[in-house]
């Protein structure tokens, strides 16, 4: 049994987690006192910094651990909070509402991550893609919540196969760009199939 394989059946230590977990969770519910007292207020922006700086924290905090996807999470909130702070802009009711839903997700996950159960960041992708919407970046794709390393196994060493040759290669790599561009797509294929069975 090699030591990646060994390292995934032990169970996860969540000491880490439970040292910071209240410090996480202070920072986040004075985030959300921080949004209320915003739509209170008038739209303060130093109030709006002060929620990103707060979550910004919690997501450090959090990614540190490895918890990767419930960062990302908050780290997309952080972006919604402070995205119109330069230029002193409001929240919007949607922006807040997706905020406040992202930041008790991530609670709940941790908690859930904390009491044992071993869940998917990806259950937060809901949160995470009206997050990602209320931020105006990059739109959200459920492969950013992804946690794990993935270790891809070596295939086995054909101890008979030869290595492509230059020639080889160029003829596999034309006829795979006829394929891409839908040239004569059936003697492309028959070329990269001849180039295989090499």
């Amino acid at each position: 049994m090699d030591f990646a394989t060994y390292q995934s059946r032990l169970p996860a230590d969540r000491a880490p987690l439970a040292w910071v977990i209240d410090q996480v969770r202070d920072n986040l519910l004075a985030a959300l006192a921080a949004l209320r007292q915003q739509a209170d207020a008038g739209g303060d922006p130093a109030t709006l910094a002060r929620a990103g700086h707060l979550i910004h924290q919690a997501a450090g905090a959090i990614e540190l651990l490895g918890h990767a996807g419930a960062a990302r999470v908050l780290q997309a909130a952080e972006r919604a909070a402070t995205r119109g702070t330069d230029i002193g802009a409001t929240l919007d009711t949607k922006a807040r509402s997706a905020i406040e839903a992202g930041l008790h997700a991530a609670l709940d996950y941790l908690d859930a991550l904390l009491s044992g159960k071993d869940e998917p960041a990806l259950k937060l992708f809901q949160q995470y893609r009206a997050l990602a919407e209320a931020a105006g970046g990059e739109p959200a794709h459920p492969a950013d919540l992804w946690d794990h390393d993935t270790i891809w196994p070596r295939p086995p060493r054909d101890a008979g196969a030869a290595p492509l040759v230059a020639a080889d290669r160029v003829a596999y790599e034309r006829a795979l760009l006829d394929i891409l561009r839908g040239r004569d797509v059936p003697r492309a294929a028959a070329a990269m199939k001849a180039v295989a069975a090499r």
